[in-house]
């Protein structure tokens, strides 16, 4: 298995260039801190949503990165 941080961090890849990895687990910063660099630096990747303003981690930001994640082809 992969691990995918969902993170705005320096060399992240905006969602809608990410390809995304059939067996992955996913990652999602929490509203109000960063994810630990140690854990940034042991994963395969690091994605951010690009967005105009913050939206809700739960309600909003895991759907779409799940929901994009259905273009991978199992």
């Amino acid at each position: 298995m992969k691990i995918v941080c969902v993170e705005f961090a320096e060399n992240a890849i905006p969602l809608t260039e990410y390809e995304h990895l059939q067996h992955a687990f996913y990652i999602f910063g929490p509203e109000d801190e960063t994810i630990n660099q140690e854990i940034i630096d042991r994963t395969d990747a690091v994605v951010y949503v690009a967005t105009m303003g913050c939206m809700n981690l739960a309600a909003a930001t895991v759907n779409v990165v799940l929901y994009d994640s259905l273009k991978v082809t199992y």
